[in-house]
């Protein structure tokens, strides 16, 4: 008597092991794909924070320009070098060069603290901290009172430990002094 059989011949079915396989490789994509959308999201949130400190330092060094050069807020050091200090405050460490944005001595057309983002670990202040420092270099070759204002915006990621700065340099020159040069020619 011949066998019976059901079904075509070469035909079978997936076993266990196959589809235990095929899932085993489809989860390890998808965690992949879950950790590259975390990166994703934490690279967003820092380029968002770099934008927002790049435009408080324009913010306050626009305004700090615009001030009269004898405001107690442009005082700083006079001399042919810049002193030490100036310009990048992480790396050094804030000195007493440095000045920092406060909303009880505000400076005209910059955003008060009270209106930035928060820390996240301490409400009580603000994610970002404006400190600036200037170099009086003196006059320049029109005889100009000129200074050099350095404003450092500093603050920390959620995702990361060390903080970060961003540093934009500013120059300021005594209003007047161009037209008392003109009425000269007159």
């Amino acid at each position: 008597m011949a066998m019976r059989t059901y079904g075509r011949r070469g035909e079978r079915g997936t076993t266990l092991l196959e589809a235990m396989l095929a899932l085993s490789i489809l989860l390890i994509g998808l965690l992949g794909m879950a950790r590259l959308q975390v990166w994703g999201m934490s690279s967003t949130q820092g380029a968002r924070a770099q934008t927002q400190a790049s435009q408080l330092a324009s913010e306050l060094g626009s305004a700090l320009s615009r001030l009269d050069p004898a405001n107690g807020l442009l005082s700083g050091a006079t001399g042919a070098t810049p002193p030490p200090g100036f310009g990048r405050l992480l790396q050094v460490g804030v000195t007493g060069l440095a000045h920092t944005f406060d909303d009880s001595s505000p400076v005209p057309g910059v955003r008060l603290n009270a209106a930035l983002e928060r820390d996240p670990t301490d409400s009580s202040n603000p994610l970002y901290v404006r400190r600036w420092t200037v170099w009086d270099v003196a006059s320049t070759s029109s005889g100009a009172a000129s200074k050099i204002i350095a404003v450092s915006v500093i603050w920390r990621e959620r995702t990361v430990a060390i903080p970060r700065e961003v540093v934009l340099y500013v120059h300021a020159e005594a209003k007047g002094n161009y037209l008392t040069n003109i009425n000269a020619f007159d």
